[in-house]
């Protein structure tokens, strides 16, 4: 089921919630949401990991959309309507969640960048042919 490159438990954990995040993003908020905090969980467990620390030098450039976040939330203090703002801020997540994951698993998405994108263009095609 899983390809050779990922041999350890943790490397498959990454590969199947990554395959489900990608897969449901266009159908299911609800999966997607529990995949990403699964994922957010595992990369909280890879910091202070060598191969982290050289992704995150490598890869820092992935970490910009955490700044429009900040801009975001920066901007709640010029707003009448505070509900509405915080609201807005948890559609948001995904800016800081995202390069988070990314960063953290950067040499496993590069093995395997054509695996994600097909299970992305599966959801994708799954999702079209749902609302048809």
């Amino acid at each position: 089921m899983f390809p050779n490159q990922y041999g350890t438990l943790f490397q498959r954990l990454f590969y199947f919630f990554s395959a489900v995040l990608l897969i449901s993003l266009p159908v299911s908020k609800a999966i997607s949401n529990l995949c990403e905090i699964v994922l957010i969980v595992l990369s909280l467990t890879q910091i202070g990991k060598e191969e982290t620390k050289q992704n995150w030098k490598d890869y820092r450039w992935v970490a910009l959309p955490v700044l429009l976040y900040c801009i975001y939330l920066i901007g709640l203090g010029w707003t009448d309507n505070f509900k509405y703002g915080f609201k807005f801020l948890n559609t948001q997540h995904r800016l800081i969640a995202f390069p988070l994951i990314v960063i953290t698993f950067a040499h496993l998405y590069r093995a395997s960048h054509k695996e994600m994108l097909r299970f992305f263009i599966y959801g994708v095609v799954a999702a079209s042919l749902v609302t048809l």
